[in-house]
Order: structure tokens, then C-alpha cells, then sequence
């Protein structure tokens, strides 16, 4: 303000002024018309200065844009998170909500049932582990509410005309909608409990229930190769979905739940795996190292992600010693290159919208997380410190899970895609690495924890 003023006081200085050199005393006629004059010239240089001002006004006001791509001159160099909240907004990502505080109240037909103890446990265990809910004086710490903690809603549950009902309602306990399970022998499976459950979290918080999902990750035992195995929510029936002598790693479920692709590495080079978990895995892409002189192409076919379509993916390829991130269509069998950077681009993950990418990238020296937009050329460098891998986005977008190397051992972190925060989901002696979680309800199976490295 102190330079629009000073701005006033001149031009109001230089209109007032009276000329230096003396002049003929004009008439009274001469004299009215040059004031007449003096008094509009005035006026238009006080409009033109207070437009100036507005416009002046106006630009300060205006929320500062983030930089063009081309003004951008090196990825790393882009402070963040600021330019990244404004490159995520078009994310639409539903509000996030905590836990759900509830209460199971048992009534007197549900007591009276013989097998009351062992459904109370059951469906107490599955609220639990739904993720959505804390449950007052639960076995579980993990979520278990004090006596004297504030509820958001109770659960009554109920046995009639062999059905089990779980009712929901209100801390007052009226009642607001019932949910129905048939019982058959006077029982019920709890898988069938899950989709229950499933569809009450999805009723109360319009998020999916993710209960019966099944994880797939990167198992190594000791003395044996990397394998890719697959576990469900209840850590039930661990199984392997890859199964040769080679290496593999680096999982990936396509959109729908029923086809996963992964990363396999033997002495003659790496492929990518279309694995449709029924019949002979695919190879999709491959490499074949047994013609090359050196090891510096080993790693020039790896990773993937799926676009929602399904029908293509994001995969790391080599061409002339570069890797970079291609679009590979799976039905065409063509590539199309996503970056262009003399560094190692790998490790790409792609959210639904098939417009956000993160990857890691060694650009700085160092493996770190990095975020592309599809279709531009912006790219932002979002971990910094000690090595970070294996990105992977949130169903609904708000946060990034990664391995970060923590005193010598790879530990699972997640990332806030908004703020930046982080924290870190896994300790201790053994390393956890590559998270992936599918949304879809499938096959049950666990990761056996006494393992030497587990993907969770």
C-alpha cells in the first residue's frame, strides 16, 4: 500500500503543479477553459491511476499458480507438498472417517443359544478386523473401547426363525435396521459372517468392507527363492501363486480380482508374468540376458500396474541401456514411453483414475518415491532420506504405502498424499516389503510371519 500511495502523492503533485516560466495573464474566458481542461485532465489521470490500483489489488489477491511443466527445471527441486495438494485435486476421494464406537448388546434368545459364547467371539473378531469399528470390552486391544468410552451406535444381537440378526441401533438402543444371516444345522460360516459385515460397514461408512480380501505378496523362506504367495484378511490358508525356480516379486492384482501379474528374474534375464490364477501363467514381456556380456541390462523388463480398464499396464522396459516406465497394451502388444530421465524408473503404481502415477526413481542418487501426472510432463520427487521402494496407492486415494530402509532392514511406511505425513507400519528384526492389498472379496489365505521377509 505504501508504494500505491506514494504513487497518488505524485501524480497528484504533477497535476496541482503551476508552470515554472511566467506567462500571459489570460482573460476570464481564456482562463475558465484552461481550469475546465486542467480539471478533466486531472480527473482522467486520477480514474487511470485508481484502475491501477484495483488491477494492483485484484493480482495480490489471486491465489499463486503453481509452475507450468516447462518452467519446472528438475523434479527433485519442487518443494512439497504445496504444488502437490493443488496436482492431486482432481482426485475425488471419499471424506475420511475414524472407527465406529459401538456396543454389542446380546438379547435373551441370542444368551439362551448354546453356541452364544462362540458367535459373540466370532462376530466381535470380525468388527474388529473389518477395520471400521471399536468395540466396547473387546478381546481384541487393538480395538477395544473402555467402559467408560462415548458410543456412536449399538449392535443387538438376535436369534429367530434360524436366522441371525445383527440389528443396528442407536445409543439410546431403538432400533434402525436389521441385517440376516440363515443359519443352517443351527450354525453359519464365517465367510458368510464377513460379507455380512462387509455390507454393514459399507451401509454406515459408503466405504467397501474388506474383510475376506486377499493380500498377495513377495514370501522368502529360509533356503528358498522368493516366491509370489497370497493370504486373505483372517490370515487363513496361505498359499503360492507362483510356482517355479526362479525369483519372483513385485505382485500386482488387475482391476477385477482375477488376475494378478508379477515380476519374475532367473540367469537368463526377467519377464512379466500374467498369472489368471487358473491354467499356465502368461509371459508377457521378457528378457533374455544369455547373449549380453555384462549384468547391466539384468533388470530391463520389471514391475506393473494395471489401468482400470484392464487391458493395460505401466511396466518398466530397457531400450538402449535406459529404463524408463512404458504403457504396455496388452491386447496390441505395444508400448508407448510415460518418462523420459537417464535414471532407473521402476516400481510404478497407478491409481484408478489412470492419471496419477507414483514410481521410484535413484534421480537423487538414492531410491526415492516419485509422483508423475499422466499426459504432462510434471513430475515431483515426494520421499526424501534413506532408500524408499515399492509405492502403492489407498483404494481411495489419500494415502501411499512404500518400503522405506530403516537401520538396515526394509520396514512397510505409509504416506499421506496430501500433507506429507508419514509414519511407519511395521518394526523389528525381519523386513516387510511390498505392499498390495486387493479390494475384492476372493479366495481366503496368511503370511507365515516366521518367515525372513514378508509383503504385507
Amino acid at each position: 500500500m505504501k508504494v500505491y500511495l506514494l504513487v497518488l502523492v505524485i501524480l497528484i503533485s504533477s497535476c496541482s503543479s503551476k508552470p515554472s516560466q511566467p506567462s500571459k495573464k489570460p482573460t476570464s474566458k481564456e482562463s475558465s477553459t484552461t481550469q475546465s481542461a486542467k480539471d478533466e485532465e486531472y480527473k482522467r489521470k486520477i480514474a487511470a491511476l485508481d484502475k491501477k490500483i484495483q488491477e494492483l489489488k485484484k493480482k495480490k489477491a489471486d491465489p499463486v499458480e503453481v509452475e507450468s511443466p516447462k518452467e519446472l527445471s528438475a523434479p527433485h527441486e519442487v518443494s512439497w507438498p504445496k504444488e502437490i495438494k493443488t496436482l492431486i485435486k482432481p482426485l475425488d476421494t471419499p471424506k475420511k472417517i475414524g472407527r465406529l464406537r459401538i456396543k454389542l448388546i446380546a438379547k435373551k434368545p441370542f444368551k439362551e443359544h448354546p453356541e452364544a459364547p462362540r458367535w459373540e467371539r466370532i462376530i466381535d473378531r470380525n468388527l474388529c478386523w473389518s477395520g471400521s469399528f471399536k468395540v466396547r470390552d473387546s478381546r481384541y486391544a487393538s480395538c477395544r473401547l473402555g467402559e467408560g468410552s462415548r458410543l456412536d451406535m449399538k449392535i443387538l444381537l438376535d436369534v429367530q426363525n434360524q436366522q441371525l440378526i445383527l440389528t443396528v441401533a442407536d445409543v439410546e438402543g431403538v432400533p434402525l435396521f436389521p441385517l440376516m444371516l440363515q443359519l443352517k444345522r443351527n450354525n453359519f460360516r464365517e465367510s458368510k459372517l464377513m460379507l455380512m459385515i462387509n455390507e454393514l460397514t459399507e451401509q454406515l461408512t459408503g466405504i467397501e468392507g474388506i474383510l475376506g480380501s486377499t493380500i498377495a505378496f513377495t514370501l522368502k523362506q529360509p533356503k528358498r527363492r522368493k516366491i509370489i504367495a497370497r493370504v486373505n484378511t483372517h490370515g487363513n490358508r496361505l498359499g503360492a501363486i507362483s510356482r517355479n525356480p526362479s525369483i519372483s516379486l513385485l505382485p500386482r492384482w488387475s482391476p477385477d480380482g482375477k488376475s494378478i501379474i508379477y515380476t519374475r528374474l532367473s540367469r537368463r534375464g526377467t519377464a512379466i508374468i500374467l498369472n489368471k490364477l487358473k491354467g499356465k501363467p502368461i509371459i508377457l514381456l521378457n528378457s533374455d540376458n544369455r547373449f549380453n556380456s555384462s549384468n547391466e541390462n539384468f533388470l530391463n523388463v520389471s514391475g506393473g500396474t494395471w489401468f482400470s480398464d484392464g487391458t493395460r499396464l505401466i511396466v518398466t522396459l530397457s531400450r538402449k541401456g535406459n529404463k524408463d516406465l512404458y504403457e504396455f497394451d496388452l491386447n496390441r502388444l505395444k508400448e508407448r514411453r510415460v518418462t523420459n530421465h537417464p535414471a532407473i524408473d521402476t516400481a510404478p503404481s497407478l491409481f484408478p483414475d489412470n492419471k496419477q502415477l507414483v514410481f521410484v526413481s535413484d534421480r537423487t542418487g538414492r531410491e526415492q518415491i516419485y509422483y508423475h501426472q499422466l499426459g504432462s510432463e510434471i513430475e515431483i520427487q515426494l520421499t526424501e532420506g534413506s532408500a524408499s521402494r515399492d509405492p502403492a496407492w489407498s483404494p481411495d486415494g489419500t494415502m501411499i504405502a512404500f518400503t522405506r530402509l530403516v537401520k538396515g532392514k526394509t520396514q512397510i511406511h505409509i504416506l499421506n498424499a496430501f500433507t506429507g505425513e508419514e509414519r511407519a507400519l511395521t518394526r523389528g528384526r525381519y523386513n516387510s516389503k511390498q505392499p498390495r492389498q486387493s479390494s475384492i472379496v476372493a479366495t481366503p489365505s496368511k503370511p507365515d510371519y516366521r518367515s525372513r521377509q514378508n509383503t504385507i
